[in-house]
């Protein structure tokens, strides 16, 4: 039985789940910063899987002091 395939979203979609704006999905997208799908020249789309691993990797820990 294959698996199925991830559930794709656009740079929209994109921006949204990371709460930045269009343009700076596209830049990100264009240093590599983040993983994308390339489905055709134009055509791209994101993981929101590996989107929440992007986030999770970058999220800087809280210091508690006793």
């Amino acid at each position: 039985m294959k698996p199925h395939p991830p559930h794709l979203i656009d740079a929209k979609g994109a921006a949204e789940m990371l709460g930045v704006a269009l343009k700076t999905v596209r830049k990100l997208t264009q240093a590599r910063r983040i993983s994308c799908v390339r489905l055709s020249r134009r055509c791209v789309r994101y993981d929101p899987a590996a989107l929440a691993e992007w986030i999770e990797q970058r999220t800087v820990k809280a210091i508690t002091r006793k």
